[in-house]
C-alpha cells in the first residue's frame, strides 16, 4: 500500500510535464485531423488549406475547423500566404517529434515503442 508522501509524489507526476498530452491525443482521436497530421508529416511538399481539402474530398472550411483543434494543441503552424493558408508541423516540439517516431514505428511493423505485437 501507498504511503500518503507516495500519492502525493505520484500525484505530482501525473500532473507534471506532459500535461497537453490528453489534449493531443483527444485532437488526433479525429480520422480527419488525423490524416492531416500524417499529409504534414510529410515535409516533401508544402500544403495549404486548399489542397488538404482536396486531397481528403472535404471542404476547405471543413479543412480550417480540424486543423484550428490541431494548432490549439501546439501540434501545427499556420502562414498566410496570399489568399492561402499554407501549414507546417511544429517541427522543434518535442511531442509532434515522438508522435513522428510512434506513428512511423507503428506503421512500419517494427517492434520498440512498448508495444507487442
Amino acid at each position: 500500500m501507498l504511503t500518503p508522501k507516495e500519492m502525493r509524489t505520484i500525484r505530482g507526476e501525473l500532473r507534471g510535464t506532459h500535461s497537453n498530452l490528453p489534449n493531443v491525443f483527444k485532437a488526433l482521436c479525429d480520422p480527419i485531423r488525423f490524416q492531416i497530421f500524417k499529409l504534414l508529416m510529410d515535409d516533401t511538399y508544402e500544403y495549404c488549406v486548399t489542397d488538404i481539402a482536396k486531397i481528403l474530398d472535404i471542404s476547405s472550411s471543413a479543412v480550417s475547423q480540424k486543423i484550428h483543434t490541431l494548432e490549439q494543441v501546439g501540434l501545427l503552424k499556420k502562414e498566410k500566404m496570399g489568399k492561402e493558408v499554407c501549414l507546417a508541423l511544429e517541427k522543434t516540439d518535442s511531442t509532434v517529434k515522438m508522435l513522428k517516431k510512434t506513428i512511423h514505428t507503428l506503421e512500419s511493423g517494427k517492434e520498440g515503442v512498448g508495444l507487442e505485437k
